[in-house]
Order: structure tokens, then C-alpha cells, then sequence
């Protein structure tokens, strides 16, 4: 079945990384706008922190997120805007 929202996207991609040993988690952040959606642990302490857009292609960073993005790699944070499952095996 094709992914066709933000949604399917993210849910396929946390079977996946669970099926390879990692986590997938959620990031809420109250009060505080603009954060990525998903933080991806990784065997051996790697940590990618993931935005999801519409695999549609349709997807578009607001300038909030891409403030917020842009502030954690400052901090020197992997942060990786993912819109295919492709793109996210790739990452793992």
C-alpha cells in the first residue's frame, strides 16, 4: 500500500526501525514550536533527530521549523528532513 500522508509515513518508519533494533520516538515539546517530529536512537548511542513532510513531495519546511532545525545543527545535531521510506532506511 503507498504511504500517502505524513502519518503512513511515520508509522511505517517506526516498524521499520524497530524491526532493525533501533527506536523511533516521538518529540513533543510543549511551548515550543517548530521542533522535529521524531528522534531516532540508534544502537551504539547515535542519535538522528527526523522531520517528516508528505512523501507526496508536497511537504514544505515552515520558517519555524527551519529555524529549529537549523539551531540544533548548530549545536552540532544530525537532523535529517525526511519525506520517502528510502530516504529513512537509508538512515539506518
Amino acid at each position: 500500500m503507498p504511504l500517502k500522508t505524513e502519518a503512513d509515513l511515520e508509522r511505517a518508519c517506526s516498524k521499520l526501525a524497530s524491526f532493525e533494533g533501533c527506536k523511533l520516538w516521538k518529540w513533543s515539546s510543549p511551548g515550543l514550536a517548530g521542533v522535529p517530529d521524531r528522534l531516532l536512537f540508534k544502537p551504539h548511542g547515535e542519535l538522528i533527530i527526523v522531520e517528516f513532510k508528505t512523501p507526496k513531495g508536497t511537504g514544505i519546511l515552515s520558517a519555524m521549523q527551519e529555524r529549529r532545525i537549523a539551531e540544533l545543527r548548530e549545536l552540532g545535531f544530525r537532523v535529517e528532513v525526511i519525506d520517502n521510506i528510502e530516504e529513512f532506511k537509508a538512515l539506518l
